[in-house]
């Protein structure tokens, strides 16, 4: 009998895994009896208990037991029993999906390093066409998640670009297309079309490692491109950048302030956001004399 996993069972834990406690409640994974079983069958979970269970309502109720017997008081105090699956939920192990991961690329599990708990991995460095760095995220389209990603990748201080798969299958369009230099593919978007079981396909990655586009602000400067990540601006940040660009030459705060939002805002308190921060440390410079221009990109 063929129990290969599939890759829609795959994608549900992917799925289960961005969740902020990556788990199912057996109410849930009813609707889902294929892929579960799947999963059940290649041991993805750990089953636990919740601390509470459903009612004939649909309600929850406080779980309790009565003679070693599970249920919940009613209304009228009368205690009413309840099924071992009403209180069941399924905790996905995270090292089960990266280790999926990993023995998709032929990675040995040595080699994974887990950098941030239950939230970035480094799996090994993979040959798809040249060497290239793989690691793995979850709940990467949170922005406090996604900064520390960043500052734990950019410690490590590697020349080599390399691929962040993530669980995140949604990941916005605003959102940056690279993280301290490496790219960012949803593994949704990746694995093989063509076939049934679950299997990452190489050539999807190696197109993903290819730049395109060019550096520089777009149409308004409400965003930019620059070594090949994506920043996004507020309009006041954009009408800043505008004018130091323009202008082409260093340039006062006063005047930048009164010309472009005719009021006393300071500078200071603008460029605040991960992507504008960015912009600020890179490309937004600063004389400590008062003075601002754009560096050369």
């Amino acid at each position: 009998m063929n129990n290969q996993l599939s890759k829609e069972s795959f994608l549900f834990a992917c799925d289960i895994c961005e969740n902020e406690n990556p788990s199912v409640t057996h109410r849930v994974a009813t609707h889902f009896a294929d892929e579960m079983s799947n999963l059940v069958s290649h041991n993805a979970f750990v089953t636990d208990s919740l601390n509470y269970c459903i009612n004939n309502n649909g309600d929850a109720e406080e779980l309790c037991f009565k003679n070693n017997e599970p249920g919940y008081f009613d209304d009228d105090n009368n205690f009413v029993s309840v099924s071992f699956e009403n209180f069941t939920k399924y905790n996905l192990k995270l090292d089960w999906i990266v280790n999926h991961i990993s023995q998709d690329f032929g990675l040995y599990e040595r080699d994974c390093e887990e950098i941030l708990p239950h939230v970035l991995w480094s799996l090994g460095i993979a040959n798809l066409d040249l060497e290239v760095p793989i690691f793995f995220a979850r709940k990467i389209r949170q922005e406090e998640i996604f900064d520390k990603i960043k500052k734990a990748l950019s410690q490590r201080k590697s020349n080599v670009q390399g691929l962040i798969l993530t669980s995140c299958s949604d990941i916005p369009s605003y959102f940056s297309s690279k993280i301290a230099g490496n790219k960012i593919v949803p593994l949704k978007s990746c694995i093989s079309a063509s076939n049934k079981e679950f299997h990452i396909d190489k050539g999807v990655l190696k197109s993903a490692m290819i730049k395109t586009g060019k550096d520089g602000f777009t149409t308004g400067y409400r965003s930019a491109r620059f070594n090949g990540e994506y920043f996004r601006f507020t309009k006041q940040e954009a009408d800043v950048l505008e004018y130091l660009h323009k202008a082409g030459k260093p340039v006062h705060k006063d005047e930048i302030m009164v010309e472009v939002t005719e009021s006393s805002t300071e500078l200071k308190t603008l460029f605040r956001s991960p992507d504008s921060r960015n912009i600020r440390q890179n490309i937004l410079q600063y004389d400590n004399k008062g003075y601002y221009w754009l560096n050369s990109y």
